[in-house]
């Protein structure tokens, strides 16, 4: 393991409880967005982002726009297209033994691991590869997601 961070916490104030006590948590529920590539354990949504979106652009960034990532399985090795850093605030996390693993380019050697706390706000190094696994069966990783000087003009992810 290396000394690199690819997550860091950040002190940001909480989302507001009764904003996000309504989401659906089950992944049906949720109306999603079309990415490239056969993925159907991943989506990105908009659906029930109205009031998220509005609280994060007044108490995160108002150059950003704010969304959900939903996984129902665990994700494989992959880089995110289009941005180098994500803003993420977990509020499912899928299970008790989730963990977000980065890799080497070549996807051989884990360079570091995390158990991402629920609740609190973190920068995700989304350039490196990186993996998510231990999503149970029938559970929903769900997070608010919001693209640090993103290329919108490329998938979701």
């Amino acid at each position: 393991m290396s000394n690199l961070r690819f997550i860091q916490y950040i002190n940001l104030p909480p989302i507001p409880t009764e904003l996000i006590d309504h989401l659906p948590k089950d992944d049906s529920q949720w109306r999603k967005k079309d990415i490239k590539g056969n993925m159907p354990w991943y989506r990105w949504s908009d659906e029930y982002n109205r009031e998220i979106n509005a609280w994060c652009q007044r108490y995160i960034s108002s150059d950003m726009y704010w969304a959900f990532q939903l996984m129902s399985a665990d994700m494989p090795k992959h880089l995110d297209r289009g941005t180098t850093t994500k803003f993420n605030y977990v509020i499912n996390t899928g299970g008790d033994d989730v963990w977000t693993r980065f890799w080497t380019n070549d996807q051989e050697s884990m360079l570091a691991e995390y158990q991402i706390e629920p609740f609190r706000w973190h920068i995700f190094k989304s350039d490196t590869y990186h993996s998510v696994e231990g999503v149970q069966p029938g559970q929903v990783r769900i997070a608010v997601t919001g693209r640090i000087f993103a290329d919108y003009e490329s998938e979701y992810l």
